[in-house]
């Protein structure tokens, strides 16, 4: 789960929701935009993690696609999975750096 350190965690997961519920109800990108006040863009970033979403937008979204909140927010284990993810990517990072490091290669 993201903590008060990395909570940038659960915005990929919530986008990757979004898109997924929107694309099933055949919503347009452009008419979740115009029902939430944002442009098509914004909705593209929220899809993709890049932008954060306030949790009024969270309500607009869930009343657009009728659905429950519940259905948007990622739930513990999806996080608990990035959150593995993360941790396993990080300690490849540093094994890949270290070995680097022994090898004396500077690239």
């Amino acid at each position: 789960m993201p903590s008060a350190r990395s909570p940038e965690a659960v915005y990929p997961v919530f986008g990757r929701k979004l898109r997924e519920i929107r694309e099933k109800r055949n919503v347009p990108q452009q008419e979740l935009a115009t029902f939430s006040g944002l442009t098509r863009s914004s909705i593209a970033n929220i899809e993709s993690g890049k932008q954060r979403v306030l949790l009024h937008q969270v309500l607009q979204f869930a009343e657009r696609l009728g659905v429950k909140v519940s259905d948007l927010v990622p739930s513990t284990p999806e996080l608990q999975q990035i959150r593995t993810t993360e941790t396993q990517d990080k300690k490849l990072a540093y094994a890949d750096e270290v070995r680097r490091l022994a090898t004396g290669h500077s690239g």
